[in-house]
C-alpha cells in the first residue's frame, strides 16, 4: 500500500522559491575591474550577462570579497542607476550612482524620497559617477560628461551579509523623458517577492 505524505507549509515554499528563476553569479579569484564605467576589461568576459530592453545588459562577476555589477548602456539617452538588494531576512539596501554616490537602508513605505539620501554616504561599495567637464546643468548633455560610458558598481560581500539575495536594478533616463530600463524586465520595485533571486 503506497502512503502519500501531505508536504509540509514549509516545503511548499521551498518549492516556490525554487521554481522562482534565479541566477548563480560566476566566481573568478583574479579579477582586475577598474571602476571607471567603461567595461573594457577582459574579465567582465566571464560574467553572467542578462540582456534587457532596448540594448541595455546587466553584467555579475564576484571573486573572494566583492560582487561586480556592469550596467551597459547601449542607448544615446543620460542615464543614472539604482541597485537594490534584500538580503536573506529582506533588509534592503539601495546603491544610487549618478554625479552623486549614496546609499540608504530602506524601511516600511519607503519611496524615491522617503528615507532621505546622505548623499556621499558609500561605505564598503563603489561605483562611478556622471561627471561633468562644465556647470551648465540645465543644458546637460553627453559632451560635458567625462569618462562616461556605463555603470560599474563593486560591493563588499561583507556588506551584503548574505549569499542568496534578491536583485532588482533601475536604469533612469536624466531628463525622466524615457521609460525605465529594469531589471527583472516588468518587475515593479515594491514587489520585493518578485524580484531576482540571486546566488553568491
Amino acid at each position: 500500500m503506497q502512503v502519500f505524505l501531505k508536504p509540509s507549509v514549509f516545503s511548499f515554499i521551498a518549492l516556490l522559491w525554487l521554481c522562482k528563476p534565479q541566477v548563480k553569479v560566476p566566481y573568478s579569484n583574479n579579477l582586475s575591474i577598474e571602476i571607471d564605467g567603461e567595461l573594457d576589461e577582459i574579465d567582465w568576459q566571464k560574467a553572467l550577462v542578462v540582456q534587457l530592453e532596448r540594448n541595455n545588459k546587466i553584467m555579475l562577476i564576484q571573486n573572494d570579497d566583492y560582487v561586480f555589477i556592469g550596467l551597459d548602456n547601449d542607448e544615446s539617452v543620460l542615464r543614472y542607476a539604482d541597485v537594490y538588494i534584500a538580503n536573506e531576512i529582506n533588509e534592503i539596501t539601495n546603491f544610487h550612482a549618478s554625479m552623486q554616490l549614496g546609499e540608504r537602508k530602506l524601511i516600511e513605505g519607503w519611496n524615491d524620497t522617503v528615507p532621505k539620501w546622505n548623499w556621499g554616504n558609500h561605505k564598503n561599495w563603489i561605483a562611478n559617477r556622471l561627471l561633468l567637464r562644465g556647470k551648465d546643468l540645465e543644458d546637460l548633455n553627453e559632451s560635458q560628461l567625462n569618462n562616461y560610458n556605463d555603470y560599474e558598481f563593486k560591493i563588499s560581500k561583507k556588506k551584503l551579509a548574505s549569499t542568496n539575495l534578491k536583485m532588482y536594478i533601475e536604469i533612469k533616463d536624466m531628463y525622466g523623458v524615457e521609460t525605465n530600463v529594469c531589471f527583472p524586465n516588468d518587475t515593479i520595485r515594491y514587489e520585493v517577492k518578485d524580484w531576482k533571486i540571486v546566488h553568491l
